[in-house]
């Protein structure tokens, strides 16, 4: 059997390959909004300082410094301190810090453990009102972690019977 000429054969393969890396480069894209504390922190001299910009429809949790959070995968209902749902979130903090991270700031926001396990994929569980919350941690690649946080009612508070 013969080869195609080389010619031909750079013809093909070229536009295979950019279509093919096309692919890789946007499928790894996500629609990312920037996380910032819902809640003033002290500066040097006493005087409060603004929240930062970025997304702070959570005034009830914490998310550590530079987290992101993914649109495309977060749906919520309600606001403030009665919302339910769940969100996907990348954090630049290693799992062990990222979980060191939740059981030390989740209590100060008012939720108390129910459980936890650290393990490959983490688990912590903590209740709040009439709300649970649980967040599930995975390794990410580079020192990061993807966070999945997931609130809901408590033996059926706020949820309407037909």
């Amino acid at each position: 059997m013969t080869q195609p000429p080389p010619i031909l054969r750079s013809a093909v393969t070229t536009p295979i390959i950019a279509v093919l890396v096309s692919i890789v480069v946007l499928g790894g894209c996500a629609r990312m909004a920037t996380m910032a504390p819902a809640q003033q922190t002290t500066n040097a001299d006493g005087s409060l300082s603004e929240p930062a910009p970025g997304f702070t429809q959570f005034p009830d949790l914490p998310f550590p410094p530079g987290s992101q959070m993914d649109i495309e995968k977060t749906f919520i209902v309600g606001s403030n301190d009665s919302w339910f749902g769940q969100t996907a979130v990348k954090t630049k903090l290693g799992a062990n810090g990222t979980f060191d991270f939740y059981k030390q700031q989740l209590k100060e926001y008012g939720w108390q453990e129910l459980s936890s396990v650290r393990a490959k994929t983490s688990i912590l569980t903590y209740t709040r009102d009439d709300r649970v919350l649980s967040i599930q941690l995975v390794p990410g690649t580079l020192q990061t972690t993807d966070v999945l946080i997931t609130v809901s009612p408590k033996d059926g508070a706020g949820i309407i019977s037909p």
